[in-house]
């Protein structure tokens, strides 16, 4: 797999450059459960897990070597 690098940027200390991706939207937080298979009622209990699809658009960017924020 090829690793997505962006290209320099010269800047002033002071200063952060831009990203190279900005994500706006609202992060939310997934609730799954510990139990396959089973209905949402017989669930023995959930699992937090980060998610929404700005927040996986940024980190996945992250992850390819692409700077990126959020708002």
């Amino acid at each position: 797999m090829k690793k997505f690098t962006s290209p320099s940027r010269s800047s002033s200390p002071s200063k952060s450059p831009s990203p190279d991706v900005l994500c706006l939207g609202e992060l939310l937080i997934d609730f799954v459960s510990t139990d396959r298979d089973v209905n949402l009622s017989q669930s023995g209990g959930f699992v937090k897990a980060p998610g929404g699809a700005p927040a996986n658009v940024a980190v996945s960017a992250v992850r390819m070597g692409v700077s990126a924020g959020f708002i």
